[in-house]
């Protein structure tokens, strides 16, 4: 009888243990590397490193996901410096993370306004990719088979981390800013003449002189005939026919890395107003007389 009892009572008072699958993500192999410029950004649901549950575990723990939940493969894709959007969607693509036309369509019409730098932009149905130059060069991770939305959102976070507040120039909006600095990553990548280039840049703009740019006609000759036609009078600074695009083009034309950032907020000081590579790639500049002068030796 006592044993009746002590069993009723065990039964009566007795504990439930209850399990549940942990949401932690794997480590990345981005986390664990020593290069100082691939960087993990917490994100959205679909983003490695990102889900959260209302569970509060120990600091010191670790979990475990649920045998019954299978792991999610977890990919590293690194965006280059001077790297389109068209490029963009195309290695994310590549690497399973979302399609290509889902990416492209997601920065299109996709909603980002809750990133400062995206929220100023101002002429958006003007540009052939909204969220042109607004995808900063990294290193990141993602699960295979995300969502396009949430991968863009986990690159804007950090764009945002990298560009908001940090690039200033009297008389230049930061999209501005991005819009040259994307222009000198083109023309001359992370070289040290970045900083000449942007020099002529900026002079022929105090000027209102046409940039005469190549950069932007190859990035219009990327695009379908019919959005070369339809955008050139945006971003063709090279246009014979009057130079409709007179100054900046609407919009960057590319991903431009933060030195290429620097050297638009930081040009050398010098009268320059032009500049063109010769055949072994090196840089010369020159002012209008220089330029000039060269002109009339070579028509001799």
């Amino acid at each position: 009888m006592k044993k009746l009892l002590c069993i009723l009572l065990a039964a009566s008072f007795g504990l439930t243990i209850t399990g549940c699958g942990s949401n932690e993500q794997p480590s990345s192999a981005a986390q664990n590397s020593s290069s100082s410029h691939e960087v993990i950004i917490s994100s959205t649901a679909e983003s490695p490193s990102s889900q959260k549950t209302d569970t509060v575990e120990p600091s010191s723990s670790r979990t475990t996901p649920a045998s019954s939940s299978p792991e999610r493969k977890t990919v590293s894709v690194i965006i280059p410096p001077g790297f389109t959007v068209q490029k963009i969607a195309a290695r994310m693509e590549a690497n399973d993370v979302c399609s290509a036309d889902d990416f492209i369509r997601a920065v299109n019409e996709g909603d980002f306004s809750e990133f400062p730098p995206v929220r100023q932009i101002d002429n958006l149905d003007k540009r052939c990719y909204r969220l042109e130059g607004y995808l900063f060069p990294d290193t990141y991770e993602f699960y295979t088979d995300s969502s396009a939305e949430s991968v863009i959102r986990k690159i804007s976070q950090n764009t945002e981390a990298k560009i908001n507040g940090k690039y200033s120039y009297s008389g230049l909006s930061t999209d501005q800013i991005i819009t040259l600095a994307s222009l000198i990553q083109a023309e001359s990548g992370d070289g040290e003449e970045r900083y000449n280039i942007s020099s002529v840049l900026h002079n022929r703009l105090k000027e209102n002189m046409p940039l005469q740019l190549d950069a932007p006609v190859i990035y219009l000759e990327a695009l379908a005939p019919a959005d070369t036609q339809k955008y050139k009078i945006w971003y063709n600074t090279r246009n014979p026919e009057g130079y409709e695009c007179p100054g900046l083009p609407v919009g960057a034309i590319c991903s431009p890395s933060a030195k290429c950032l620097d050297a638009a907020v930081n040009p050398v000081e010098s009268n320059w107003l032009f500049f063109h590579s010769d055949s072994q790639g090196v840089y010369h500049f020159q002012t209008e007389e220089e330029w000039k002068a060269a002109q009339a030796n070579a028509a001799e």
